[in-house]
Order: C-alpha cells, then sequence, then structure tokens
C-alpha cells in the first residue's frame, strides 16, 4: 500500500472513530428535539380539544422516551418529578373537563395544579371550582417499580377564592371513601391508587393511572 493510500485509509478510519463517538449524543440530541415537537403537538391538540390528536402525541413521546424504571429509585431521576405541574390534557374524551380528584368528580374553571414534593412523599391537587379552591392532599411511596408511586390522599381543604381563607378541613371523608365505595378510588378491581410516570423531560410529564386515566402534564416555573 503507497503512503498516499495509507494516509487516506488512517483519515477515514480515524473520521469514523469520531463519528462513532459522537453518534451517541447526536441521537439523544435528535430524540429531545422530536421530544419537544411531540409536546407542543400535545399542547397544540389540548388547546384545539382533539383527543385524537392528543393521545397520539402523548404515546410518540411514551415511545420516544420512556421513563426510566429507576426513575424513584435515583435522587438526580427523582428530581424530575418534585416541583409544581399543570394539568394540560387528559386522554379520556369523555370527561367533559370534569376532574377525578381522587374520587371526588369536580369541574373546575381553570386547569388543575399538582404539587409534588419528593423529599416528603407528599402530594396535592388544587383547583378552583366557582368561588372556592379545592385542595386535596395526601402521600406517595414506591410502587412496583421505580416509575410508579402509590398514592392515598386523606385530606380535603376548601379556600374561599377571593380571600385564601379555609373554609373546610375535611379528614373523613377519604376513610368513609375507602370503607364504603372503594372503587371510587382504586378503580373497579384494584386494591390500591397508583400512578405511572411513563414520560417525564424537562417541563413536561404523562402519567397513567389505576383507573385508566392518561395525564398530560407542564412544569411551572415558580422562581
Amino acid at each position: 500500500m503507497s503512503r498516499s493510500l495509507l494516509a487516506a485509509a488512517w483519515l477515514v478510519g480515524t473520521s469514523a472513530l469520531q463519528l462513532g463517538a459522537l453518534w451517541p449524543s447526536t441521537k439523544t440530541a435528535n430524540a429531545k428535539s422530536l421530544c419537544r415537537v411531540w409536546e407542543e403537538e400535545a399542547r397544540a391538540a389540548a388547546l384545539a380539544k382533539d383527543h385524537d390528536r392528543v393521545v397520539e402525541a402523548l404515546e410518540e413521546l411514551e415511545a420516544l422516551a420512556p421513563a426510566p424504571k429507576s426513575l424513584l429509585d435515583s435522587p438526580r431521576l427523582a428530581k424530575k418529578l418534585h416541583g409544581t405541574w399543570r394539568l394540560v390534557a387528559t386522554g379520556t374524551p369523555s370527561s367533559g373537563g370534569a376532574v377525578d380528584a381522587a374520587g371526588l368528580r369536580l369541574r373546575p374553571e381553570s386547569p388543575p395544579i399538582e404539587v409534588v414534593d419528593v423529599k416528603t412523599g407528599t402530594i396535592a391537587n388544587e383547583m378552583r371550582v366557582r368561588d372556592w379552591i379545592v385542595r386535596v392532599a395526601g402521600r406517595f411511596d414506591r410502587g412496583r417499580d421505580g416509575r410508579t408511586t402509590n398514592v392515598e390522599f386523606d385530606e380535603v381543604f376548601v379556600f374561599d377564592a377571593k380571600s385564601g381563607r379555609q373554609l373546610v378541613d375535611n379528614q373523613w371523608i377519604f376513610p368513609m371513601i375507602r370503607k364504603y365505595q372503594p372503587h371510587l378510588l382504586y378503580g373497579k378491581d384494584g386494591n390500591a391508587a397508583w400512578v405511572e410516570t411513563t414520560y417525564v423531560g424537562d417541563d413536561c410529564r404523562i402519567g397513567r393511572g389505576n383507573k385508566g386515566g392518561v395525564f398530560f402534564l407542564e412544569r411551572v416555573h415558580t422562581d
């Protein structure tokens, strides 16, 4: 082999190695870009109240970047769940704008807010219903795997929407539901309320619940 051909072969080989080293990061960047596209598609479909488009976008996100099974087992990954979230859309066409808040079927006037505190293992859903702010609070822990949480709501607060004054602190309603109508919390065949995080990005996440609900949420930046 001549020196010129040897030099050409060396250059080709070196370039191939460099491209191979860059390929994983390029692939990851492309996947993130695609995820951002489908996140925007889900938002647009939700705004247009196009249920089929919402479902398609959510399924694409779940296929592109499924949440890792170690999500809750890794402090670094679990931070992605921590914070304040706004409900953008659900995958349930028959909801008619109503929200199932831990067995309490409510019709909020604005998108519900969810606050997840990974450090304390607490969760709260908050929504405005007419002249009140209804807050449903509880606890969560690791479920069957690292991306599934078992959730137990145990308290309902009601505040005056204008003054912020607390009107109700109800701690008996959930024990009553669990005793007499557990299907409202756990579904027809279940005995636990759980949510599986199937996708989590920098600013969006998808959750699937034990009663078949699908939820698309976006992060609320409070800083």
